[in-house]
């Protein structure tokens, strides 16, 4: 919804200052379906979790396929082609430069790099970003769509928000950091809930404390986890548990029934205690089975029907308001 909501409002402001209305929608919808285009490869959780885990901002996140997407759109367009490829470059770039910021990473340079770049400056999930881009979107539809002045500035003020709450949560994160000096942070990243707080991991022997670090800047111990097993570290550079962790900022084991669960701790931030992914390690006589690992996620299947639903959404609206005759 985020990057949709992004990609209309980036729509909204470069169509035409006298554009017809079925002209401005047009490009509103067309920018919202570019701006989620990426995120395709939400399909691949129909192919189950694993897959998921390994490729997900892979192909379709990288420079390599956007350059695809403009030169086909530089080649079909024929009216205003300058134009409309530039909003199709904002959107892309928007989705990319959304994810980027985020600790799950993305592979920008795939697929001659498998590096994964991240800033960590949003969160896994990040609501107040929602609220903003999708609320100013809602106004430009039902309140200032017949008026395209206020509609454009509508849309320059949404985006001026979404821009100050990213240099807000960079300003948030670079004063977390500093806030325990003698220790080495695994991650820090924005709560989700308060802007001005931020979380930050520490590893501290066995276990991971995490820290809130709120407006004043002192850290204060929010929970400690215990890693449980002392082979953590054999389990987690083994090549199969290696290849499936290689998205976890902050890698956790446990004990269960004849298995190790391995979960990402970062995600506690935002789900507070529910795991979206874990990898399961089957254990024979007492010692882990790495290559017989699978990975279980919560969900799964759901992502690519919402998907489905906004761009499907943005196409209809765009289409109906074409159809529709000129006031």
């Amino acid at each position: 919804m985020t990057h949709a909501a992004l990609g209309g409002l980036i729509g909204q402001v470069a169509a035409r200052r006298d554009a017809a209305p079925g002209e401005r929608t047009a490009f509103v919808s067309g920018a919202a379906v570019v701006a989620s285009l990426p995120d395709v490869d939400h399909v691949l959780e129909w192919a189950g979790a694993e897959p998921y885990l390994l490729y997900h901002r892979t192909a379709t996140h990288s420079l390599l396929f956007c350059a695809a997407v403009i030169a086909i759109v530089a080649l079909l367009a024929s009216a205003q082609r300058t134009r409309r490829v530039a909003v199709v470059v904002a959107a892309l770039l928007s989705h990319l430069g959304l994810d980027v910021l985020t600790p799950f990473g993305t592979g920008l340079l795939w697929p001659f790099s498998a590096q994964l770049t991240s800033l960590d400056i949003l969160p896994i999930a990040a609501p107040w970003l929602v609220c903003l881009s999708v609320v100013g979107l809602a106004f430009v539809f039902l309140r200032a769509r017949r008026d395209s002045t206020l509609a454009r500035r509508t849309a320059l003020l949404a985006l001026a928000a979404v821009g100050a709450y990213l240099v807000l949560s960079a300003a948030v994160t670079a004063r977390a950091a500093r806030a325990l000096p003698d220790a080495r942070a695994e991650l820090v990243v924005p709560d989700p809930w308060a802007p001005l707080s931020a979380v930050l991991f520490v590893r501290e022997g066995a276990s991971i404390a995490e820290y809130s670090v709120g407006p004043s800047g002192e850290p204060v111990l929010a929970q400690r986890t215990s890693i449980i097993r002392e082979d953590t570290a054999e389990l987690l550079a083994a090549p199969r548990i290696a290849m499936l962790t290689r998205r976890f900022r902050v890698p956790i084991a446990s004990n269960g029934p004849g298995v190790v669960f391995i979960d990402d701790l970062s995600y506690d931030v935002v789900t507070r205690g529910a795991k979206p992914i874990r990898i399961v390690v089957p254990e024979r006589r007492g010692a882990p089975v790495p290559d017989r690992a699978r990975v279980e996620q919560r969900a799964l299947g759901v992502q690519p029907f919402a998907w489905l639903a906004v761009v499907g959404t943005a196409w209809i609206l765009g289409r109906r308001r074409r159809r529709a005759p000129a006031c």
